[in-house]
């Protein structure tokens, strides 16, 4: 896995997170608060915890494979 996957997962994590949203408040999806409320929860956890790996290096370089 490259850094540019790493970031590409992020940022589509984060596009998923806030497209859930809008669709929620639009009523596009059934008014299931709980569902909503753990969604939402890991979605940002998942992402809290790439971008704390990226910040400490976690994740290979494209460098680490060539």
């Amino acid at each position: 896995m490259t850094t540019e996957d790493v970031y590409t997962t992020v940022r589509t994590l984060a596009e998923f997170r806030e497209l859930f949203e809008e669709s929620f408040k639009k009523a596009q999806l059934p008014h299931d608060k709980q569902m909503y409320n753990e969604l939402h929860k890991y979605s940002a956890l998942l992402g809290s915890y790439l971008e704390g790996l990226l910040e400490e290096g976690m994740f290979p370089t494209d460098r680490d494979h060539g």
